[in-house]
């Protein structure tokens, strides 16, 4: 029988070149392996046969705070540049009570997309920028 128990991330780290801490971290949300299912119909019966065709890495979406660290912002702005650069780094998932509980170690990552919040100087929400990346390789470590 199975010792682990389920659990709901609360606690996130962005690490970027393997270890520098980069930003505060909201939410993250995909950077998992997907794989198409395919069907085919083998022989003259009516049988078919299904299988997995091409796996491909999810995005991963980063909700990060404002005050990001020098890297990510070079990061960044070199993207905005069209210098792009390849990055690798992980996400340290975390429960809680600060276990942490699996890594998500991603390599060659392009930034995809950046968000602002609106700049609206009457709202009283926390200012949080979503960075988008896709990355080559992924791996999960638990």
């Amino acid at each position: 029988m199975s010792t682990l128990r389920s659990f709901s991330s609360g606690k996130y780290q962005f690490n970027l070149d393997p270890t520098f801490d980069a930003a505060y971290v909201k939410s993250v949300d995909g950077g998992f392996h997907k794989a198409e299912v395919v069907s085919e119909q083998a022989g003259p019966s009516h049988l078919s046969f299904k299988h997995s065709s091409t796996v491909d890495i999810q995005p991963i979406s980063i909700e990060l705070g404002m005050a990001i660290s020098k890297p990510m912002i070079d990061w960044i702005s070199a993207s905005w540049r069209r210098d792009y650069q390849r990055k690798s780094g992980s996400i340290l998932h975390a429960d809680f009570n600060g276990k942490i509980r699996y890594a998500q170690e991603f390599t060659e990552a392009l930034i995809l997309e950046t968000s602002f919040p609106a700049l609206d100087a009457s709202s009283k929400d926390s200012a949080y920028m979503t960075v988008k990346i896709q990355p080559e390789g992924l791996s999960i470590k638990t």
